[in-house]
Protein backbone atom coordinates (compact mmCIF):
# COMPACT_ATOMS: atom_id res chain seq x y z
CA UNK A 1 0.00 0.00 0.00
CA UNK A 2 3.20 1.97 0.45
CA UNK A 3 4.42 2.05 -3.06
CA UNK A 4 0.66 2.80 -4.56
CA UNK A 5 0.42 6.02 -2.06
CA UNK A 6 3.96 6.74 -3.40
CA UNK A 7 2.11 6.57 -7.13
CA UNK A 8 -0.34 8.57 -6.22
CA UNK A 9 1.98 11.34 -5.06
CA UNK A 10 4.42 11.28 -8.04
CA UNK A 11 1.28 11.30 -10.21
CA UNK A 12 -0.46 14.52 -8.50
CA UNK A 13 3.46 15.42 -8.91
CA UNK A 14 3.48 15.10 -12.55
CA UNK A 15 -0.39 16.74 -13.04
CA UNK A 16 1.52 20.00 -11.37
CA UNK A 17 4.06 19.78 -13.59
CA UNK A 18 1.31 19.50 -16.79
CA UNK A 19 -0.28 23.29 -15.51
CA UNK A 20 2.66 24.78 -15.06
CA UNK A 21 3.64 23.51 -18.71
CA UNK A 22 0.50 24.71 -19.92
CA UNK A 23 1.00 28.09 -18.38
CA UNK A 24 4.56 28.73 -19.97
CA UNK A 25 3.16 27.53 -23.62
CA UNK A 26 0.48 30.30 -22.83
CA UNK A 27 3.21 32.52 -22.44
CA UNK A 28 4.51 31.41 -25.08
CA UNK A 29 1.84 31.79 -27.60
CA UNK A 30 1.24 35.04 -26.55
CA UNK A 31 5.21 35.60 -28.10
CA UNK A 32 3.63 33.96 -31.33
CA UNK A 33 0.89 36.56 -31.95
CA UNK A 34 3.34 39.16 -31.78
CA UNK A 35 5.52 37.39 -33.94
CA UNK A 36 2.70 37.31 -36.08
CA UNK A 37 1.70 40.88 -35.42
CA UNK A 38 5.33 41.69 -36.60
CA UNK A 39 5.15 39.88 -39.96
CA UNK A 40 2.03 41.63 -41.16
CA UNK A 41 3.37 45.25 -40.67
CA UNK A 42 6.65 43.36 -42.41
CA UNK A 43 4.10 43.02 -44.99
CA UNK A 44 2.87 45.95 -45.48
CA UNK A 45 6.36 47.89 -45.04
CA UNK A 46 7.57 45.55 -47.95
CA UNK A 47 4.51 46.74 -50.02
CA UNK A 48 5.65 50.44 -49.29
CA UNK A 49 8.43 49.59 -50.43
CA UNK A 50 7.66 48.12 -53.22
CA UNK A 51 5.24 51.02 -54.26
CA UNK A 52 8.23 53.39 -53.98
CA UNK A 53 10.38 51.35 -55.73
CA UNK A 54 7.68 51.56 -58.82
CA UNK A 55 7.27 54.96 -58.05
CA UNK A 56 11.18 55.97 -58.44
CA UNK A 57 11.56 53.85 -61.55
CA UNK A 58 8.13 56.05 -63.33
CA UNK A 59 10.68 59.01 -61.76
CA UNK A 60 13.46 57.55 -63.45
CA UNK A 61 11.33 57.13 -66.96
CA UNK A 62 10.33 60.68 -66.84
CA UNK A 63 14.28 61.94 -65.63
CA UNK A 64 15.85 59.74 -68.67
CA UNK A 65 13.60 61.08 -71.34
CA UNK A 66 13.10 64.91 -70.41
CA UNK A 67 16.90 65.82 -69.16
CA UNK A 68 20.57 63.60 -69.27
CA UNK A 69 21.87 65.30 -66.38
CA UNK A 70 18.73 64.27 -64.56
CA UNK A 71 19.44 60.70 -65.22
CA UNK A 72 23.21 60.88 -64.40
CA UNK A 73 21.90 62.62 -60.97
CA UNK A 74 19.55 59.22 -60.54
CA UNK A 75 22.41 56.81 -61.20
CA UNK A 76 24.03 58.75 -58.63
CA UNK A 77 21.55 58.35 -56.29
CA UNK A 78 20.83 54.92 -56.82
CA UNK A 79 24.90 53.65 -56.44
CA UNK A 80 24.77 55.77 -53.35
CA UNK A 81 21.63 53.70 -52.25
CA UNK A 82 23.12 49.95 -53.52
CA UNK A 83 25.74 51.81 -50.64
CA UNK A 84 23.18 51.45 -48.18
CA UNK A 85 23.48 50.05 -44.63
CA UNK A 86 20.03 48.60 -45.43
CA UNK A 87 21.36 46.88 -48.85
CA UNK A 88 24.35 45.54 -47.22
CA UNK A 89 22.57 44.17 -44.55
CA UNK A 90 19.92 42.63 -46.71
CA UNK A 91 23.04 41.20 -48.78
CA UNK A 92 24.90 39.90 -45.78
CA UNK A 93 22.02 38.15 -44.70
CA UNK A 94 20.68 36.43 -47.86
CA UNK A 95 24.59 35.09 -47.97
CA UNK A 96 24.44 33.81 -44.51
CA UNK A 97 21.08 32.50 -44.67
CA UNK A 98 20.58 31.57 -48.50
CA UNK A 99 17.20 30.16 -49.81
CA UNK A 100 17.04 28.61 -53.47
CA UNK A 101 13.67 26.42 -53.32
CA UNK A 102 11.71 29.80 -53.62
CA UNK A 103 11.61 32.61 -56.05
CA UNK A 104 11.02 35.43 -53.93
CA UNK A 105 14.52 36.87 -52.44
CA UNK A 106 13.06 37.36 -49.14
CA UNK A 107 11.23 33.95 -48.42
CA UNK A 108 14.07 33.63 -46.13
CA UNK A 109 12.91 35.80 -43.37
CA UNK A 110 8.79 34.17 -43.51
CA UNK A 111 8.00 31.72 -40.77
CA UNK A 112 6.48 28.75 -41.19
CA UNK A 113 3.57 29.37 -38.50
CA UNK A 114 0.79 28.51 -40.94
CA UNK A 115 -0.55 25.73 -38.63
CA UNK A 116 0.92 26.92 -35.67
CA UNK A 117 -2.59 27.38 -33.69
CA UNK A 118 -3.60 24.18 -34.96
CA UNK A 119 -0.17 22.35 -33.12
CA UNK A 120 -0.49 24.59 -30.18
CA UNK A 121 -4.33 23.70 -30.10
CA UNK A 122 -3.28 19.41 -30.05
CA UNK A 123 -1.02 19.80 -27.92
CA UNK A 124 -3.33 22.04 -25.37
CA UNK A 125 -5.97 19.70 -25.86
CA UNK A 126 -3.08 16.37 -25.13
CA UNK A 127 -2.62 18.11 -21.94
CA UNK A 128 -6.05 18.11 -20.74
CA UNK A 129 -7.17 14.27 -21.81
CA UNK A 130 -3.53 13.71 -19.94
CA UNK A 131 -5.20 15.34 -16.78
CA UNK A 132 -8.80 14.03 -17.08
CA UNK A 133 -6.91 10.44 -17.72
CA UNK A 134 -4.80 11.29 -14.27
CA UNK A 135 -7.71 12.07 -12.54
CA UNK A 136 -9.82 9.34 -13.41
CA UNK A 137 -6.83 6.97 -13.16
CA UNK A 138 -6.11 8.88 -9.13
CA UNK A 139 -10.37 8.35 -8.70
CA UNK A 140 -10.21 4.64 -9.82
CA UNK A 141 -7.48 3.85 -7.91
CA UNK A 142 -8.93 5.02 -4.61
CA UNK A 143 -11.94 3.05 -5.71
CA UNK A 144 -9.71 0.46 -5.68
CA UNK A 145 -8.11 0.51 -2.79
CA UNK A 146 -10.83 1.19 -0.35
CA UNK A 147 -13.05 -1.23 -1.97
CA UNK A 148 -9.98 -3.50 -0.81
CA UNK A 149 -9.00 -1.90 2.49
CA UNK A 150 -12.85 -2.77 3.32
CA UNK A 151 -13.00 -6.26 2.19
CA UNK A 152 -9.62 -6.75 4.07
CA UNK A 153 -11.40 -5.19 7.49
CA UNK A 154 -14.33 -6.99 6.91
CA UNK A 155 -11.92 -10.55 5.98
CA UNK A 156 -9.64 -9.49 9.35
CA UNK A 157 -13.35 -8.79 11.33
CA UNK A 158 -14.51 -12.33 10.05
CA UNK A 159 -11.34 -13.88 10.95
CA UNK A 160 -11.28 -12.22 14.51
CA UNK A 161 -14.89 -13.19 15.19
CA UNK A 162 -13.99 -16.79 14.44
CA UNK A 163 -11.03 -16.83 16.32
CA UNK A 164 -12.90 -15.53 19.11
CA UNK A 165 -15.14 -17.95 18.58
CA UNK A 166 -13.13 -20.77 18.33
CA UNK A 167 -10.98 -19.78 21.46
CA UNK A 168 -14.26 -19.91 23.51
CA UNK A 169 -15.10 -23.38 22.35
CA UNK A 170 -11.41 -24.12 22.93
CA UNK A 171 -11.89 -22.71 26.13
CA UNK A 172 -15.22 -24.55 27.53
CA UNK A 173 -13.87 -27.42 26.01
CA UNK A 174 -10.45 -27.36 28.11
CA UNK A 175 -12.74 -26.64 31.13
CA UNK A 176 -14.34 -29.78 30.14
CA UNK A 177 -11.47 -31.49 29.88
CA UNK A 178 -9.79 -30.32 32.88
CA UNK A 179 -12.89 -31.37 35.03
CA UNK A 180 -13.03 -35.18 32.96
CA UNK A 181 -8.82 -35.29 33.90
CA UNK A 182 -10.08 -34.72 37.52
CA UNK A 183 -12.84 -36.99 37.66
CA UNK A 184 -10.69 -39.62 35.87
CA UNK A 185 -7.32 -39.48 38.62
CA UNK A 186 -10.21 -39.29 41.36
CA UNK A 187 -11.81 -42.46 39.58
CA UNK A 188 -8.43 -43.89 39.21
CA UNK A 189 -7.47 -43.35 42.54
CA UNK A 190 -10.44 -44.74 43.76
CA UNK A 191 -10.22 -47.74 41.24
CA UNK A 192 -13.73 -46.55 39.65
CA UNK A 193 -12.34 -45.30 36.39
CA UNK A 194 -14.23 -45.96 33.34
CA UNK A 195 -11.88 -46.59 30.13
CA UNK A 196 -14.36 -45.67 27.50
CA UNK A 197 -13.67 -42.17 28.74
CA UNK A 198 -10.44 -41.95 27.13
CA UNK A 199 -11.87 -43.02 23.91
CA UNK A 200 -14.49 -40.16 24.37
CA UNK A 201 -11.44 -37.49 25.49
CA UNK A 202 -9.60 -38.93 22.45
CA UNK A 203 -12.53 -37.97 19.76
CA UNK A 204 -12.85 -34.99 21.12
CA UNK A 205 -9.29 -33.96 20.69
CA UNK A 206 -9.68 -35.37 17.13
CA UNK A 207 -12.79 -33.53 16.11
CA UNK A 208 -11.00 -30.23 17.98
CA UNK A 209 -8.17 -31.14 15.35
CA UNK A 210 -10.31 -31.10 12.92
CA UNK A 211 -12.00 -27.91 13.36
CA UNK A 212 -8.68 -26.37 13.79
CA UNK A 213 -7.66 -27.74 10.90
CA UNK A 214 -11.00 -26.48 9.01
CA UNK A 215 -10.20 -23.32 10.03
CA UNK A 216 -6.33 -22.97 9.37
CA UNK A 217 -7.68 -24.34 5.66
CA UNK A 218 -10.38 -21.47 5.38
CA UNK A 219 -8.01 -18.75 7.09
CA UNK A 220 -5.20 -19.87 4.84
CA UNK A 221 -7.73 -19.45 1.60
CA UNK A 222 -8.47 -15.98 2.50
CA UNK A 223 -4.86 -14.88 2.74
CA UNK A 224 -4.35 -16.55 -0.52
CA UNK A 225 -7.20 -14.65 -1.85
CA UNK A 226 -5.81 -11.10 -0.83
CA UNK A 227 -2.27 -12.06 -1.53
CA UNK A 228 -3.54 -11.82 -4.99
CA UNK A 229 -5.92 -9.20 -5.06
CA UNK A 230 -2.86 -7.22 -3.70
CA UNK A 231 -1.14 -8.70 -6.38
CA UNK A 232 -3.07 -8.10 -9.23
CA UNK A 233 -3.96 -4.68 -7.80
CA UNK A 234 0.07 -3.98 -7.88
CA UNK A 235 0.49 -5.09 -11.23
CA UNK A 236 -2.14 -2.52 -12.19
CA UNK A 237 -0.65 0.21 -10.85
CA UNK A 238 2.98 -0.73 -12.47
CA UNK A 239 1.25 -0.72 -15.94
CA UNK A 240 -0.47 2.39 -14.88
CA UNK A 241 2.54 3.90 -13.91
CA UNK A 242 4.35 2.62 -16.96
CA UNK A 243 1.58 4.35 -19.27
CA UNK A 244 2.45 7.36 -17.33
CA UNK A 245 5.67 7.35 -17.81
CA UNK A 246 4.86 6.67 -21.20
CA UNK A 247 2.96 9.94 -21.59
CA UNK A 248 5.61 11.70 -19.83
CA UNK A 249 8.24 11.06 -22.28
CA UNK A 250 5.98 11.89 -25.07
CA UNK A 251 5.02 15.19 -24.00
CA UNK A 252 8.63 16.10 -22.91
CA UNK A 253 9.48 15.45 -26.26
CA UNK A 254 6.65 17.53 -28.34
CA UNK A 255 7.37 20.35 -25.39
CA UNK A 256 11.03 19.81 -26.61
CA UNK A 257 9.66 20.87 -30.51
CA UNK A 258 7.90 23.56 -29.53
CA UNK A 259 10.33 25.23 -27.04
CA UNK A 260 12.69 24.63 -30.62
CA UNK A 261 10.13 26.21 -32.51
CA UNK A 262 9.41 29.01 -29.92
CA UNK A 263 12.90 29.92 -30.10
CA UNK A 264 12.90 30.23 -34.23
CA UNK A 265 10.10 31.94 -33.91
CA UNK A 266 11.56 34.44 -31.24
CA UNK A 267 14.93 34.69 -33.31
CA UNK A 268 13.07 35.55 -36.78
CA UNK A 269 10.82 37.78 -34.63
CA UNK A 270 13.61 39.65 -33.61
CA UNK A 271 15.59 39.85 -36.81
CA UNK A 272 12.20 40.92 -38.31
CA UNK A 273 11.94 43.77 -35.74
CA UNK A 274 15.55 44.44 -36.58
CA UNK A 275 14.70 44.74 -40.32
CA UNK A 276 11.55 46.57 -40.08
CA UNK A 277 13.45 49.53 -38.29
CA UNK A 278 15.95 49.38 -41.12
CA UNK A 279 13.02 49.56 -43.70
CA UNK A 280 11.70 52.28 -41.72
CA UNK A 281 14.92 54.13 -41.80
CA UNK A 282 15.32 53.60 -45.39
CA UNK A 283 11.47 54.71 -45.88
CA UNK A 284 12.42 58.11 -44.71
CA UNK A 285 15.56 58.44 -46.57
CA UNK A 286 13.87 57.16 -49.77
CA UNK A 287 11.13 60.19 -48.93
CA UNK A 288 13.53 62.60 -48.96
CA UNK A 289 14.96 61.18 -51.98
CA UNK A 290 10.87 61.61 -53.67
CA UNK A 291 11.06 65.17 -52.65
CA UNK A 292 14.46 65.93 -53.94
CA UNK A 293 13.37 64.00 -57.38
CA UNK A 294 9.86 65.46 -57.38
CA UNK A 295 11.76 68.73 -57.04
CA UNK A 296 13.91 67.73 -60.12
CA UNK A 297 11.06 66.49 -62.26
CA UNK A 298 9.69 69.88 -62.02
CA UNK A 299 12.66 71.94 -62.62
CA UNK A 300 12.75 69.09 -65.79
CA UNK A 301 9.46 69.99 -67.00
CA UNK A 302 10.46 73.71 -66.74
CA UNK A 303 13.22 73.42 -68.77
CA UNK A 304 11.16 71.28 -71.41
CA UNK A 305 8.32 73.62 -71.44
CA UNK A 306 10.94 76.32 -72.01
CA UNK A 307 12.65 74.80 -75.04
CA UNK A 308 9.88 74.24 -76.36
CA UNK A 309 8.77 77.55 -76.33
Amino acid sequence: MGSVLNAIEEKEKELKELEARENALELHLQVYSEVIGLRKELEVVKKGAERMRRQLLDIDELVAKYDPAVESDLDSVEKEAQRSKLRQFWTSACQETPNEGFEDGSSWIKLDLDDLPQRVKAAREKLREAATAAAKLYKLQEGKINTNTDERDKAKAKLRESVEEEMSKLVETRSRLKQLNDDQRHHFHRGTHVKERLMSSQKEREALRGRVYNDESRQFADVSMLEDECKELTEWVESAKRELEDNKRSYVKEQSELQEQLQMAEDNGKEARELRECFERENEELKGLKHDLQQVLIYARVRHREEFA
